[in-house]
């Protein structure tokens, strides 16, 4: 999920859709990459 406000990066999907996390990292700023798979 994409949070904030302003110029839409991607459009709205229709249905829900199933993801696996796959990695996480935090940096020093407080700043969190989250990696997620598409799952069927």
């Amino acid at each position: 999920m994409l949070l904030g406000a302003g110029i839409p990066l991607v459009s709205r999907l229709g249905s829900h859709v199933n993801l696996e996390l796959l990695s996480t990292k935090v940096y020093q700023t407080g700043v969190v990459l989250l990696q997620y798979a598409v799952t069927r």
